[in-house]
């Protein structure tokens, strides 16, 4: 079978990909299932098992995964991998924790996660929550820390960090800070004639359809 090779650039890995289980209940894909823990819960393949590779440029080799919720995969203090770093982590020296490395034996299609944090590998662990990810696996002979990955480029939901959402009534959505909410639509009613007649009844921190 020969040595687990190391992916070191983008083009190793699809932008997007699905891990499948090959342990316990084989076929399952990884997903945020009980949030937010990563779970191998999923039983099809859909946007919510597609988790986004990014390289570090500055370090071969040093990757981060995005969960399907948005968040980055973060290692905890339990050796758990939860899906609930919002911000971008930064370098492998100063976000240890949120960056991994990834192999692949030429032969298959198999695919070993190591965490940055300490050479642990990750696997498929059940404990504290069932069939979760955990970084507790000291090399690839571990069956649990062994993962199918395919591509989920299809499966995922790709949009712009940035977006304008319009109601059935033709009206954006728009969100009220709470402390000056109504001194907002106080100067907004004076300021424009065209809606001195609007009742200005939305309760904040709703989303409320005024704009026109």
């Amino acid at each position: 079978m020969g040595t687990p090779v190391l992916l070191v650039s983008g083009a190793s890995l699809p932008r997007f990909i699905a891990l499948e289980s090959l342990s316990g209940s084989a076929g399952v894909y990884l997903t945020v299932g009980n949030v937010p823990y990563l779970t191998f819960t999923a039983e099809q393949k859909t946007r919510m098992v597609a988790h986004e590779v990014v390289y570090n440029a500055d370090e071969a080799g040093a990757l981060m995964l995005r969960a399907p919720n948005g968040r980055f995969w973060q290692r905890n203090s339990m050796g758990y991998i939860l899906a609930d770093r919002e911000s971008t982590p930064g370098t492998p020296a100063s976000d240890p924790a949120c960056y991994f490395r990834a192999f692949r034996y030429d032969d298959d299609d198999r695919l070993f996660l190591q965490s940055s944090l300490d050479g642990e590998y990750i696997k498929r662990y059940s404990n504290l929550v069932n069939d979760a990810l955990h970084a507790s696996a000291t090399g690839t002979g571990d069956i649990y820390a062994a993962f199918r990955y395919t591509s989920a480029v299809d499966d995922a939901v790709i949009l712009p960090r940035y977006i304008t959402l319009k109601g059935d009534n033709q009206m954006y959505y728009y969100y009220y800070h709470y402390y000056c909410y109504y001194y907002y639509c106080l100067l907004f009613l004076l300021s424009n004639s065209k809606h001195r007649n609007v009742l200005c009844n939305a309760r904040p921190p709703y989303l409320t359809m005024y704009h026109q």
